[in-house]
């Protein structure tokens, strides 16, 4: 996923609305992460922590581990947070909610929103494996390929 279809991407969901901060966290923590997209579907409240601008990903296999991310990130969870607050839903464990409240937005919710989202800014082939890929590449160009 190149930087300019993430910017597109960023422009289509700007606003206030509710569904506008959601979508901002969750492509605004893929692209900052790389993180799959079960990983950032099943995220409880818990597991986003402000303070430290990092988040607690439980992924295939029992891995978990702690992902930081940076200060815009950190900005669009913390709006996404405060509309959250007063949404229907606000007080399932869950960290995505559904536009209309009730049960969570799960991975296949956030599936469908980033291909909506992707033809509404022009993007093609929007999926949460393309920043995954992109965030591989970026690690391997500034840490190089280990020595064998």
């Amino acid at each position: 996923m190149r930087d300019e279809d993430t910017k597109k991407l960023l422009d289509a969901c700007k606003g206030k609305t509710f569904p506008q901060l959601r979508d901002e966290a969750i492509i605004r923590l893929y692209y900052n992460t790389g993180a799959g997209l079960s990983e950032i579907g099943n995220l409880l409240l818990d597991d986003v922590d402000l303070n430290t601008e990092s988040v607690h990903y439980h992924g295939k296999g029992a891995k978990d581990r702690w992902v930081r991310f940076g200060p815009k990130t950190a900005r669009a969870i913390s709006r996404y947070l405060r509309a959250r607050g007063k949404h229907k839903g606000s007080e399932l464990p869950d960290l995505w909610l559904a536009d209309r409240g009730g049960p969570r937005l799960a991975a296949n919710g956030i599936k469908i929103r980033l291909k909506r989202l992707g033809l509404a800014a022009g993007v093609a082939n929007v999926h949460a494996h393309r920043w995954r890929h992109n965030s591989a590449h970026e690690w391997k160009r500034a840490v190089g390929t280990p020595a064998t």
